[in-house]
């Protein structure tokens, strides 16, 4: 098993960007693990939307 570990603080938008990538990734065949430093901007809430998609896909997305 792969482990894809991003680290985010306040970058919304690439955050979005990174996870769309990896999602769009044939096979998937890793998990990704997410590292939030107290983000303020919206980057919980793209987080929980890109939780909600890897669950539909089957893969594991954990937020840390």
């Amino acid at each position: 098993m792969i482990s894809v570990i991003i680290l985010a603080h306040n970058h919304a938008a690439y955050t979005r960007n990174c996870l769309r990538s990896l999602l769009n990734t044939r096979p998937l065949d890793f998990e990704i693990i997410v590292v939030d430093n107290g983000s303020t901007d919206n980057t919980p809430e793209i987080l929980a939307q890109a939780q909600t998609t890897a669950q539909a896909q089957g893969v594991n997305l954990r937020i840390l």
